[in-house]
């Protein structure tokens, strides 16, 4: 997720949000909060970087996904790309945001059954069209109901 939709979602302005991830500065409790939940991690996670999988709201994550399968937005896309947004939507209800953001998630279950991570990238045309894919999956995540 870019600094700025992050900063739009939370209604922390973009420069206090971009000043405390630069110089390595915790935000406020309220602040940290918002930025969780948006995130789908525990304060802890947040603060720390050790995920706790225990305070984890997994309903909110399910809910997401499914909110985005019935918007269908990816009805643009070819078949074999809506299988791959598809996967990734499924590992995101699995695992949370950050694991889909890696371009590891193309190497495991079910993302690998789909190809090799290059013949994923170029089922978007390169890697360009499909990190743009992957924004886009992200903003219909976030994207209120």
């Amino acid at each position: 997720m870019s600094q700025k939709l992050l900063a739009a979602l939370t209604d922390i302005s973009y420069n206090t949000l971009q000043s405390r991830i630069t110089k390595d500065r915790l935000p406020d409790a309220k602040d940290s909060v918002k930025i969780a939940q948006i995130l789908d991690v525990s304060v802890e996670h947040l603060v720390t970087g050790v995920k706790n999988t225990i305070n984890r709201d997994n309903d909110n994550i399910k809910e997401r996904a499914e909110n985005v399968r019935k918007r269908n937005y990816w009805t643009k896309y070819g078949e074999q790309a809506r299988n791959v947004l598809n996967a990734l939507l499924d590992k995101y209800a699995e695992t949370g945001i950050e694991n889909i953001e890696d371009m590891k998630v193309l190497t495991v279950e079910p993302l690998k059954d789909l190809g090799t991570p290059s013949e994923i990238v170029n089922i978007f045309g390169g890697k360009q069209n499909y990190l743009a894919a992957l924004k886009e999956l992200e903003d219909e995540i976030y994207k209120a109901a």
